[in-house]
């Protein structure tokens, strides 16, 4: 294999060249600490055009390959790298770049996908406690999938996207979490003993979503005590979460046989009517 001046030369430019922007690009301000954060996008220093450019590149590329070299390269029956460099080089050189990239892909891109998924797989599964803004609290993952997780909280089930979720800043309580199922075995003794008027609407505005959800099953749970057949739970309207929160909670409660908004003159969709 002979290599002419001009090979030479571009090779020793683009290496410089290659060398000197890496060292440019990566240069410390006074002061600062390296972490593991600046490994990504050179520690999110880099503008949005630089970033863009690794796109801009591959396609402009795959332009002009595709109008101007492919056409030779077929006419030549070349359909692989390795095939023009032993055409253009020799065999080592083709040889060297298949194993280069057999490499590459094992050690690499193979290690990185595989990394990524350990990563997706132990952040989001099967029994962690995640805090949904939608629902305002802190529920058990019960199963996921790529956009949707499904949470259960108490005899709450609903399904949220994951852009919705974040860790909880605190470990969850799970003893608070089965408030929802000791409610209801503890409110007929209470109400037993209290032996007190049961009221027939229950006011959770302004309330949290487990909370709103622990008073909803306590107040039916003393209206079948008490044998009333309907009853209603009025929540407003907001941001629409304690709405849903509590109607997906009443498909789940087996001792109600319907529900529906209200009348628009007792209060339309902010209050829903329940027939037990």
């Amino acid at each position: 294999m002979q290599l002419e001046t001009i090979d030479i030369v571009l090779f020793v430019a683009y290496v410089i060249g290659l060398i000197a922007l890496a060292l440019w690009v990566s240069r410390e301000k006074p002061g600062h600490n390296t972490n593991t954060s600046d490994y990504f996008l050179a520690g999110n220093s880099l503008p949005w055009w630089a970033i863009a450019s690794y796109e801009w590149m591959a396609a402009i590329t795959l332009i002009i390959v595709g109008k101007h070299f492919l056409p030779v390269f077929l006419k030549r029956g070349i359909y692989t790298m390795p095939q023009f460099l032993e055409q253009r080089y020799d065999h080592r050189v083709r040889t060297i770049l298949a194993v280069f990239w057999l490499g590459v892909y094992i050690f690499v891109n193979l290690t990185a996908v595989l990394w990524l998924g350990a990563l997706a797989i132990n952040t989001i599964t099967v029994g962690d406690y995640l805090y949904s803004r939608q629902l305002d609290t802190t529920a058990e993952v019960v199963a996921w999938g790529d956009q949707e997780v499904t949470l259960q909280a108490g005899l709450m089930r609903v399904t949220v996207p994951v852009s919705d979720l974040q860790k909880p800043a605190t470990k969850p309580d799970k003893q608070k979490q089965r408030s929802f199922q000791k409610t209801r075995k503890t409110s007929a003794v209470t109400a037993a003993k209290e032996a007190a008027p049961v009221q027939r609407e229950c006011d959770v505005r302004g309330q949290r979503v487990d909370e709103a959800l622990t008073g909803v099953e306590k107040f039916i749970d003393d209206a079948l005590l008490a044998n009333v057949e309907v009853v209603a739970v009025i929540h407003g309207h907001g941001t629409g979460a304690l709405k849903l929160a509590i109607r997906e909670a009443l498909k789940q409660n087996p001792a109600v046989q319907k529900f529906y908004p209200s009348e628009l003159d007792q209060g339309g969709d902010g209050r829903t009517v329940i027939e037990l």
